[in-house]
């Protein structure tokens, strides 16, 4: 299948019932996964030291996709899908331990993207403002990627990058998604970037 230079998706989980939302476990003196705010590379034997945000009673773990405050947690299945292509310039997966309770779940990795580039067209995204100190957009509304710069970054260099405008969003190129999906994941949606809302983002949020 030929694909789309210019393809992007967001990564978002399915919000199956019983499925736990994570945070980082304050108990272990370990940085969690705070490193996904900074677009940096982590040391290669860094763990990320997680557990669930309110405990669940028969929590859902037979998942591939988990959610640490609004950043993807992938399960082995899809690391080892991914791991068979690497390197993927910009990414790694970081292995996790899930404490809850007298429970240790072992086989989570994030996926860290340490790139941040501007991709958004000011001009025919929808946003409340930019924030002067920080160049990032407020209240993002609707997204549409300028192809002009996505044009002069080579493919291999932009397979998945973090948006510099809003470090939330994490942008992942048809082919990575090509990948994951030749895996069948359970719990995962492909949102198309351009197709993106705040709802389809929050969608995971749990009462």
């Amino acid at each position: 299948m030929e694909t789309n230079n210019f393809s992007y998706y967001f990564i978002l989980e399915h919000n199956a019932a019983n499925t736990p939302l994570l945070e980082n476990d304050n108990r272990k003196d370990s940085g969690g996964s705070m490193f996904l705010y900074q677009s940096e590379k982590v040391p290669e034997n860094h763990v990320s030291q997680l557990c669930f945000y309110k405990s669940i009673k028969n929590p859902n773990m037979n998942t591939d996709c988990l959610t640490v405050d609004c950043f993807n947690v992938f399960s082995k299945k899809v690391k080892e899908a991914l791991e068979k292509h690497m390197p993927i310039k910009y990414l790694q997966l970081v292995p996790a331990i899930i404490e809850q309770g007298k429970y240790k779940y072992t086989d989570f990795y994030i996926p860290n993207i340490f790139q941040s580039i501007l991709t958004f067209d000011e001009k025919l995204s929808e946003y409340e403002e930019i924030d002067e100190d920080f160049g990032s957009w407020m209240n993002t509304e609707k997204i549409v990627l300028n192809k002009e710069i996505l044009s002069k970054i080579p493919l291999e260099d932009r397979l998945v990058y973090t948006a510099k405008e809003d470090s939330q969003f994490r942008l992942y190129h048809q082919s990575i998604i090509d990948i994951i999906k030749s895996v069948n994941p359970i719990g995962m949606r492909f949102v198309p970037v351009e197709e993106w809302s705040p709802g389809a983002l929050f969608d995971f949020m749990r009462q």
